[in-house]
């Protein structure tokens, strides 16, 4: 044997004999070409010596082996041992990654949370190229984008608007729907949205939340005592105005609503991109960071708001408010300017929402005018009530209304009919539709109404329709300080919440994912109603539930259930109720048990407006101030001041908040970063 052969050959490997994964990578590495140069430079009979040492360690069994190794360490020097431990700090480190297969490597990086994550790519060159993989991040969105991670408990915002705009312009892929910040990735929920999600239902998140807080109506000085009591306490009612299905046919008013061939292209961007940028807007919400904008332009207080990000036409954001100086005005919020002026109402315009292409208002006159908003005429005027109209909410064929008067009236324009529901013993401040199943936002804004043209005041009905689809329930507030909720085909009251000390003022459901393990999942069913039993018992004075409002809501509010990935959790849905009241206090209402789950306590006086999203609550006092709130802690995490009146409504969105006050103001709340780079340092 050659001693100028390399030093690996002089070790010999017995027949079937598989190096150990060091002498793999020692091969691989090249490690020994810088020991093979200090062995050239002795003398042969030295290189012989020091070569039949190292083969005769090599051949060795291994418990020779120790034993050679714990005799070498006892002649050994400090200033050896010091090598050796130096020497050891390098030699003992294994990368992972360049072992084993990519699989596997995938599969231990998806147990990382975003930050490591974020610090793994810093590593090396081929760590970054696997933690920068497009499915941990995808999976990392579907993890934590609109939804709470139920591992770190942390969610980022959905940005509907910033998703449409990209989709809109590069064809790139629509953002998982999740909920969280900093996060664990483990398994992904298979919620991600696609392109043809996108194009039926864009404003789910940007417009489902609009609560419209009212005040009392100031013009009513000479009124008796108790309206002049609701004029002080400026019981300002507000129901959400949810961006809603249109399925309207109303001739020419209809608008070319075709989806852009550019989404076809699907081409996409990063996941990792999608995650850090909303990740920065959520840093903003929880550090309280945004810009504020000011719109004036009312004369009085701004009672109600409504704004949409992505409607087709006009290609800007849309705001519309409504005011106690009659008059209703339309907003570009991307400029600050009034692009119209709506006038008709008598008096104090209340409550409002619109959608693609209808508008409707309710007014202290009593009536209730639908518009096209866009060239600003009234389309027709609806009256039913006696006293002033402070509610309204409309999903698409059912228009609900609250009055002063103390009655529901609701309009079907799929039938054509029209119904009141009796029941509280004050004003009703508050209304809201629900189908059992979903949010009330969760429509197509970009849909034409469903009804058509008619002369007179009721619309044409559908032929062969269903009066009502599946479930329709209706949530209504009062003066009183009870919320009911009713079944509108049977016209019933089948469940009364009570706890508040006061007139609630506005009401938010909305639907958010849940989980809970296979024992209690058991257990709830096991506890549950059973279908031929009434889930919602009415008050005793009430005629029960029949059982198909027990059965629909049993299924509705327990939720679609299905395991997870995991195997061992159920993810599922279940529905949030939130209430603001002038007993100064939120409540989150256990739909299924018509009981208060939290209670939020922190406004020094009464609460006008509430509005929910998956994952926080913004609410609206006549102290002045907006509160935001974590749910599932029910801690205050902002206060925001600014207004020198009465916030009588708010709207809350996935990277903004448009409330409007006493003042006459209308103020805009903006989260979303305007400046730097578009993904922030995962590691900050």
């Amino acid at each position: 044997m050659s001693f100028d052969d390399p030093i690996l050959d002089v070790i010999p490997s017995r027949a079937g004999h598989k190096l150990c994964v060091r002498h793999k990578l020692m091969a691989n590495q090249d490690v020994n070409s810088k020991l093979q140069k200090s062995l050239d430079n002795l003398p042969v009979s030295e290189r012989s010596a020091v070569t039949h040492l190292w083969s005769t360690f090599s051949t060795a069994p291994h418990a020779k082996r120790k034993l050679i190794l714990e005799g070498i360490l006892t002649m050994c020097c400090f200033s050896q041992l010091s090598h050796l431990s130096d020497s050891l700090n390098l030699i003992i480190r294994v990368d992972p990654f360049s072992i084993l297969p990519r699989e596997v490597n995938m599969r231990v990086l998806g147990y990382l949370d975003a930050i490591s994550l974020g610090r793994a790519a810093q590593v090396s060159k081929s760590w970054k190229a696997l933690a920068d993989d497009d499915l941990l991040w995808r999976r990392m969105c579907g993890q934590h984008i609109d939804r709470k991670c139920e591992k770190c408990g942390w969610g980022l915002p959905l940005l509907e608007r910033r998703r449409l705009k990209v989709e809109l312009q590069d064809g790139s892929p629509s953002v998982a729907v999740g909920i969280g910040d900093h996060q664990h990735g483990d398994h992904m929920p298979t919620t991600m949205v696609t392109r043809e999600q996108v194009l039926g239902k864009r404003d789910v998140k940007e417009t489902e939340h609009i609560p419209e807080n009212l005040q009392a109506d100031s013009e009513s000085s000479g009124e008796s005592s108790r309206k002049r009591h609701k004029t002080d306490a400026r019981t300002t009612t507000q129901h959400r105005h949810f961006s809603i299905r249109s399925d309207f046919s109303l001739g020419s008013l209809q608008p070319s609503l075709q989806p852009d061939s550019r989404l076809e292209s699907r081409l996409t961007r990063p996941w990792k991109d999608v995650y850090c940028e909303r990740l920065r807007v959520e840093r903003n919400w929880r550090k309280g960071r945004c810009i504020t904008k000011t719109l004036k332009g009312h004369a009085s207080s701004v009672m109600c708001l409504q704004y949409h990000t992505t409607l087709t036409n006009p290609s800007y954001p849309v705001l519309i408010t409504g005011s106690y100086d009659q008059t209703v005005k339309i907003w570009n919020m991307e400029t600050g300017t009034v692009v119209k002026t709506l006038t008709g109402h008598t008096r104090a315009v209340r409550a409002l929402q619109f959608d693609q292409m209808l508008l409707f208002t309710g007014s202290m006159d009593g009536t209730v005018r639908m518009w096209n908003w866009r060239a600003g005429d009234c389309l027709r005027v609806l009256e039913a009530h006696t006293d002033g109209v402070v509610a309204l909410n409309y999903n698409g064929y059912l228009l609900a209304t609250g009055s002063a008067d103390t009655t529901i009236h609701v309009w079907n324009f799929r039938s054509g009919n029209h119904f009141s529901l009796p029941g509280h013993d004050d004003w009703v401040s508050s209304v809201v539709l629900w189908d059992g199943k979903t949010s009330p936002g969760d429509f197509d804004p970009t849909q034409m109404p469903s009804f058509t043209r008619h002369r007179g005041t009721s619309p044409d009905p559908t032929p062969g329709a269903p009066e009502f689809d599946a479930g329709a329930m209706l949530f209504s507030a009062g003066d009183d300080g009870d919320i009911k909720l009713w079944d509108l085909a049977t016209k019933e009251c089948v469940r009364v919440f009570s706890g508040h000390k006061a007139p609630v003022q506005s009401l938010r459901v909305l639907m958010v994912d849940t989980t809970a393990s296979e024992e209690e999942r058991t257990e709830h069913n096991t506890q549950s109603t059973p279908r031929n039993s009434s889930l919602f018992a009415p008050a005793s004075s009430l005629t029960p539930s029949p059982p198909q409002i027990a059965a629909q809501l049993s299924t509705a509010v327990l939720l679609h259930s299905k395991k997870s990935s995991h195997g061992e959790l159920y993810v599922g849905k279940r529905a949030v109720l939130a209430s603001g009241s002038l007993d100064g206090t939120v409540k989150l209402w256990d739909i299924e048990k018509g009981t208060d789950r939290s209670t939020l306590f922190g406004h020094i006086e009464g609460v006008w407006t509430v509005d929910i999203d998956a994952l926080r609550i913004a609410s609206g006092s006549y102290d002045r101030t907006i509160k935001v709130w974590d749910p599932q802690s029910g801690d205050c995490v902002q206060t925001l001041v600014g207004h020198r009146g009465a916030v009588n409504t708010l709207q809350l969105s996935d990277d903004m908040i448009v409330s409007g006050s006493d003042d006459g103001d209308v103020m805009v709340w903006n989260f979303a970063p305007t400046t730097g780079p578009l993904t922030p340092q995962l590691t900050t």
